[in-house]
């Protein structure tokens, strides 16, 4: 690498730098990123809880992405949902009327 490039490089790095700060601050902006057992750990249930509001619930908000294996959401968005009142009625799927 000549010296005329490293000067380059040394700006690239700062932009992305800078890039990943704003990135890492919005984030912590909407509070962060959940996972299902982060979700349940927040309201105090347990994992397969969460799990069955995802998949009962049409208004439950999709995950914005993933992380590793594990699917992942704003806690702005998941402390919005959980605030949202709800008519209370028969779970989907059960017999009652």
């Amino acid at each position: 690498m000549s010296d005329d490039q490293e000067p380059a490089d040394l700006e690239e790095l700062a932009r992305r730098a800078k890039l990943a700060e704003r990135r890492h601050q919005a984030l912590e902006d909407v509070g962060g990123l959940l996972s299902i057992a982060d979700i349940a750990e927040r309201w105090g249930v347990d994992a397969e809880t969460v799990r069955t509001h995802r998949k009962r619930r049409d208004d439950f908000p999709e995950p914005i992405g993933t992380i590793g294996r594990s699917e992942v959401w704003t806690a702005a968005a998941i402390d919005l949902w959980r605030a949202t009142p709800r008519k209370r009625g028969p779970k989907p799927g059960s017999r009652r009327k």
